[in-house]
């Protein structure tokens, strides 16, 4: 058997298995809510992950929908949070970059945007921001039925 690459492969399995588990469950036929999780890692927050739940919707497209909208909407508050950071340095009168200390604080936004865009990825659920210090912040958002508890 092969080995897992990545603790974002290992989840996913997880997750598959504990959905598998509770779709072929005798009634299996899932009327209930659907539950979006998401697992965050992060090395000096929550090194071993947490489980939390964002939102419950009534069906699964609903829910999966979700997904996408909460991965995008997590990369756009990163993007804006290190952009208005340095549209603040600059409007306060010091230097975004000591290297060109010209930049306005508009350009300064714009730069520290495409900064940060270019270590964020995102597929489907997935979010992985690549941290300058060589770490990982990763958000994985799931759509399981309610009946599931994540660990």
């Amino acid at each position: 058997m092969g080995r897992f690459k990545t603790t974002h492969e290992i989840r996913r399995l997880i997750v598959a298995v504990m959905f598998a588990v509770t779709v072929t469950a005798p009634h299996a036929v899932h009327a209930g809510p659907w539950v979006l999780w998401v697992h965050t890692f992060d090395p000096l927050t929550f090194p071993t992950g947490q489980w939390q739940v964002v939102e419950e919707h009534e069906r699964l497209t609903d829910c999966r929908e979700s997904v996408s909208a909460n991965a995008q909407a997590k990369r756009e508050s990163y993007l804006s949070v290190r952009g208005n950071a340095a549209y603040d340095v600059v409007s306060n009168g010091a230097p975004w970059d000591p290297k060109r200390p010209s930049l306005t604080a508009e350009q300064a936004r714009d730069e520290a945007r495409r900064d940060t865009d270019a270590r964020i990825t995102v597929r489907d659920g997935y979010v992985e921001m690549k941290l300058k210090a060589g770490k990982r912040l990763v958000f994985d958002y799931v759509c399981l039925p309610d009946t599931v508890k994540a660990q």
